[in-house]
């Protein structure tokens, strides 16, 4: 990548920097109020923990995996610190996450169908919600519910169907094949749950008054990939705040483990403007 590491040109702000830092975040055990099998629990909440981690935008601290380690943690203090403190032991659940991730399990559905053939074939679906918590203040800053697989046309009897993606041959068979269609369906939800937050450091390229390429402060140790998007804003300081505004959208071609070379899919007028003032011009993720 030519010129890739270029001398930043853009003044960076504390805050946006800090949030270009890639977030921990602890995966809790998931609330399970109707007693649904536990293995089919975990099939689900592992299939959310496979999309957090493949989506290389956060951190991942598995509640379950790391439970031995956090017993043996709090049993060693107990001896040490009085009764009324035991709270404080909630720090080692979190161990230095910045968000928790709750989940709750709705439903487990399993239907059963008798093909031309007589084998008897099983399909699942699962409906559950996430909820993200800052770990600092307790704020919930996203949540959502989810059906999966997707369900888009009538089966027979009249009932809303998914994509057949084979005979299997059992209820826990079909549960067990949830959990790619979980790791698959929450892109969208990791996007606006986790975006990132940059600066654009440099132009690259530019024509006249329209900047066709340019670098932005993320890459690929913060999850940036080939293709992402990120809508560009402009901010100015007024007074003690900060307002921003979209004026552009620019799309990764090209990644290192710190920056990015973006081209400029719209608003390349408008962002070359916005440099020259000297005010941070900030990227957010794309949620589409």
């Amino acid at each position: 990548m030519k010129n890739f590491f270029l001398t930043a040109i853009a003044v960076i702000a504390c805050a946006v920097a800090a949030s270009a830092a890639k977030p921990t975040v602890y995966v809790e055990e998931f609330s399970n109020p109707k007693d649904y099998k536990e293995a089919w629990v975990e099939i689900v909440r592992n299939g959310v923990v496979e999309a957090l981690t493949k989506s290389g935008r956060v951190d991942v601290v598995d509640a379950i995996t790391e439970q031995s380690r956090m017993d043996e943690d709090i049993r060693r203090m107990k001896d040490n610190i009085a009764q009324d403190d035991l709270e404080t032991t909630k720090a080692l659940e979190i161990r230095g996450s910045h968000f928790l991730l709750n989940g709750t399990i709705t439903t487990i559905d399993v239907k059963e169908a008798v093909l031309e053939s007589g084998t008897h074939s099983f399909d699942a679906f699962v409906t559950f919600t996430l909820k993200v918590v800052n770990a600092i203040d307790g704020e919930v800053t996203d949540t959502e519910t989810f059906t999966l697989p997707k369900q888009g046309f009538m089966g027979l009897g009249g009932s809303l169907a998914g994509i057949k993606k084979g005979v299997m041959e059992s209820a826990d068979a079909a549960v067990a094949s949830l959990k790619g269609d979980v790791a698959g369906g929450l892109k969208k939800f990791v996007d606006q749950a986790f975006p990132l937050n940059g600066v654009v450091e440099a132009v690259e390229e530019a024509k006249g008054k329209e900047v066709k390429t340019l670098y932005i402060s993320l890459g690929s140790k913060d999850g940036v990939a080939k293709g992402n998007k990120f809508e560009v804003r402009g901010s100015k300081k007024i007074g003690t705040k900060v307002v921003t505004k979209v004026i552009g959208e620019v799309e990764v071609t090209e990644v290192d483990d710190e920056m990015s070379l973006c081209k400029v899919k719209k608003g390349g007028v408008e962002i070359l403007a916005a440099m020259k003032t000297g005010d941070p011009v900030i990227v957010r993720t794309m949620c589409k």
